[in-house]
């Protein structure tokens, strides 16, 4: 915008209605952080801010808005985490390999994820303190297949979990893949199955 004159900066309850009341503060062009007091926003609850650019004619352009979450708990500003991952499914490959497929989406995302973090399950949810893989993002990541660099032994129970993770190691929700087991000669498994009526 040529004629920048400030930002306006809203809060909300969600990213679609974050920009439905009024403006709660203004900062000017030359800063590049923000500080918001008073917003006496609740304890253990998501709330949004959203910042706009506004034109000297006092215009604000929605081309320019940008969305975060906020969630403070026991005082403490929590950092926003990336969205959950869509779907993830493995299969086994070669030498005791395993292929992950997966998705995910980074519409509306609280905090951009920059790669996928793989782990162990153990006792029903990931092991999170040894992870086992990170496989960077690159460009718009709406599906990707990757054969992981750990290998398991011929027989061996494979239950892994994966999250979507940020710049700064914070990780989204996790995601419990199917359980296999790692079989280094088994045929190739069918992607999907279908079934119709014969006419």
């Amino acid at each position: 915008m040529p004629d920048l004159s400030k930002y306006n900066w809203y809060v909300g309850t969600a990213p679609s209605n974050v920009f439905d009341g009024a403006a709660v503060a203004t900062s000017a062009v030359a800063d590049t952080t923000a500080e918001l007091t008073g917003l006496a926003l609740a304890e253990d609850v998501d709330h949004y801010l959203g910042v706009r650019a506004v034109s000297y004619a006092g215009v604000e352009d929605p081309n320019t808005s940008q969305v975060c979450r906020v969630r403070i708990e026991s005082g403490v500003l929590v950092t926003a985490p990336p969205n959950p991952v869509s779907a993830a499914t493995v299969r086994p490959a070669a030498s005791g390999g395993v292929v992950l497929a997966f998705s995910y989406s980074a519409f509306e995302e609280p905090a951009a994820a920059v790669g996928l973090q793989v782990c162990e399950v153990v006792d029903g949810v990931g092991d999170w303190d040894n992870i086992i893989e990170t496989i960077a993002f690159t460009g718009t990541i709406p599906s990707r297949e990757v054969t992981l660099d750990t290998s398991w032994t011929d027989g061996d129970r494979v239950a892994l979990a994966v999250r979507a993770v940020t710049t700064d190691s914070v990780g989204g929700a996790e995601k419990l893949c199917n359980v296999i087991t790692a079989d280094a000669t088994a045929p190739a498994a069918p992607a999907a199955l279908t079934a119709a009526q014969e006419s």
